[in-house]
């Protein structure tokens, strides 16, 4: 794996001067690690391949406007799973059984949609603020493991650290998240929404 220092200097060769020969260093690094990632998600290799040309050739018409991107990493990791599951969703190419979808239920009425909304944003914000506590690492981290649902090998090789300091981050950032909270509010939010999905919907700025 390439030093992540040069990898950073890269980066910035390509977002401030287009440099094509740094661009295409971080393609021929990450190329293979979003296979194996796409493959571990269970995508198919044509769509996997798909899903790479579209974020780099995205990431190339864009690089004047992506110079604010501090973290590249997490970033072109979550542009490239958010294509893919884009993708999957909206695929045309896939038969669908129409057999197979069930109907639906009664929906819910639109004052039960307002109170989980606001039930939802008020989760939101508590939880956004005790993690926005976290030292960079670990709000880094717990980035990869909840939202991205890396497993502990997998951000391991990512960030070039030992498993052993990816288990430790994450305990101690999860037992700061526990300790800040106190039992009470641990106790609503774990009722209310797991913490994967919690981090997936407050969107916390790890970049």
């Amino acid at each position: 794996m390439a030093n992540r220092e040069k990898l950073d200097g890269d980066w910035t060769l390509f977002v401030q001067n287009g440099d094509e020969n740094a661009f295409y260093r971080i393609y021929s690094h990450y190329y293979h690690y979003l296979s194996y990632l796409g493959l571990r998600k269970n995508f198919g290799s044509d769509k996997i391949k798909d899903a790479i040309s579209d974020v780099f050739f995205y990431f190339w018409e864009q690089r004047n406007k992506l110079s604010h991107i501090n973290n590249f990493h997490n970033y072109l990791v979550t542009v490239f799973l958010r294509t893919l599951y884009k993708m999957d969703k909206f695929d045309q190419h896939d038969p669908i059984d129409l057999n197979s979808i069930e109907e639906l239920e009664v929906l819910p009425s639109h004052e039960d949609l307002y109170i989980q909304r606001q039930s939802n944003n008020n989760i939101t914000n508590i939880l956004k603020g005790y993690v926005e506590q976290l030292a960079p690492k670990q709000r880094q981290l717990i980035y990869q493991k909840f939202y991205l649902g890396l497993s502990y090998q997998e951000i391991a090789t990512a960030n070039q650290i030992s498993i052993n300091t990816v288990y430790n981050t994450i305990y101690k950032a999860i037992e700061k998240l526990k300790n800040e909270l106190g039992k009470d509010q641990l106790a609503l939010l774990s009722l209310a929404i797991s913490l994967s999905v919690l981090l997936f919907l407050i969107g916390v700025n790890f970049f």
